[in-house]
């Protein structure tokens, strides 16, 4: 079941980048992680599945860093 779960979640991953190449966003950085703020709280790091940064064209010099997480089914509503 988990290599069905995890071939379904790279499916669903694959879906958002396709979109994000619509609207342009080329290349996100994809399934990394990122060191958590409070190591001794849990977990030392946290999974992401995306990030994505770009100057933002309306604001001058003001760079725009996007997390993503991604949820994808087989199963419809």
């Amino acid at each position: 079941m988990g290599e069905y779960s995890k071939r379904i979640g790279e499916v669903g991953e694959n879906v958002v980048v396709d979109f994000l190449k619509l609207i342009g966003w080329e290349n996100p950085l994809r399934n990394d992680d990122i060191d958590s703020i409070d190591k001794d709280f849990r977990k030392r790091t946290n999974g992401i599945d995306g990030y994505y940064h770009y100057l933002n064209p309306m604001v001058s010099g003001t760079i725009e860093n996007i997390l993503y997480s991604s949820k994808y089914s087989t199963e419809s509503i």
